[in-house]
């Protein structure tokens, strides 16, 4: 089994915007520039402004939030160094802020993707330049935000005390009714879930805070995050990375 993967460097900075196996339909979720497979990070201050930049009322409460692929204004991020080869990316991207118009983050995104048969590994790192050096709080991280077509709605994870022991992988549901076929936090020992699509078609992500609302592309989506709280300091380097695959049987 072979999974595709492609990473628009212009205008989504890097981002992964294509998922699939070989006869496949496409995974990711490309509505707007904050889907995508991508780095995003948050720190304060809560509210943020910049003089001269125009913040959308959708996001008015929103902190400091620079994201890989672009901002909701469909302003993209700039591409700064490339290099590649038949199974290897670096990209590294000046990311722009996601609730402002063509706000630049001070600060710079690595990326790394490495193919090997039906998996890839995703390797990050933050480089914060930031001259506002007050120190904020701690923040959930989107490390990486992975957003998925909808159609692969159906989670799966293993939730016991035993982990990797072979032991009975389950469906997690929400126990009433709401806009989402799941959209809750568990324990998952293994790190590990599934999605798939109603019938065969399988997604393994290695995370372990999802949610979702079953559809067919566009606004429809399934978000999968794994959600670090860090303190993010006005000159620090942040380092991350996951293993994901798609396909069926993919151990």
């Amino acid at each position: 089994m072979t999974t595709f993967v492609s990473a628009s460097t212009r205008p989504a900075g890097g981002a992964i915007t294509y998922v699939s196996t070989l006869d496949g339909l496409n995974i990711i979720n490309s509505f707007d520039w904050g889907r995508q497979i991508q780095q995003s990070y948050y720190s304060g201050p809560p509210n943020y402004t910049r003089e001269g930049k125009e913040k959308s009322p959708s996001w008015a409460s929103f902190c400091w939030n620079p994201i890989q692929s672009g901002d909701s204004f469909g302003n993209g991020a700039q591409v700064l160094e490339l290099e590649q080869s038949a199974t290897e990316l670096y990209v590294k991207t000046r990311p722009m802020l996601w609730p402002m118009c063509d706000d630049a983050g001070e600060c710079f995104f690595e990326t790394w993707i490495t193919l090997d048969g039906a998996t890839f590994t995703w390797r990050a790192r933050l480089t914060n330049q930031r001259g506002d050096t007050h120190q904020y709080g701690a923040h959930s991280q989107e490390l990486p935000s992975i957003y998925t077509n909808g159609p692969w709605d159906r989670l799966i994870s293993y939730t016991g005390d035993a982990p990797y022991t072979g032991g009975e992988i389950v469906e997690i549901r929400n126990d009433h009714k709401e806009w989402a076929a799941w959209s809750k936090q568990w324990w998952a020992p293994e790190r590990s879930v599934e999605l798939r699509v109603k019938g065969d078609g399988h997604v393994h992500w290695y995370t372990v805070d999802l949610a979702g609302h079953p559809g067919y592309r566009g606004l429809l989506t399934g978000l999968a995050i794994d959600i670090p709280d860090c303190v993010l300091d006005t000159h620090i380097t942040l380092r991350d990375g996951r293993l994901l695959a798609s396909g069926e049987n993919v151990k």
